[in-house]
């Protein structure tokens, strides 16, 4: 069995959530504070499954508005 992330995490959403946080190098907290400040379209932005090189340092701006990545 594969383990990943926060052991805590529950179902599916907290296993999502874990991805996430995981690939964006972010802790909880920050992820927080960032799911509850992004617009709909810095999210859509953030959990683009395949992002071109664009959208990453669209991602990455993303991150220096909202923590100081």
């Amino acid at each position: 069995m594969v383990e990943f992330g926060n052991r805590n995490a529950k179902g599916l959403f907290g296993m999502m959530d874990v991805a996430i946080k995981e690939n964006l190098r972010i802790t909880d907290d920050e992820y927080d504070f960032i799911a509850g400040e992004m617009t709909d379209e810095e999210m859509d932005n953030v959990l683009e499954e395949k992002p071109t090189f664009a959208q990453r340092r669209r991602i990455i701006e993303i991150l220096n508005k909202y923590i100081g990545y």
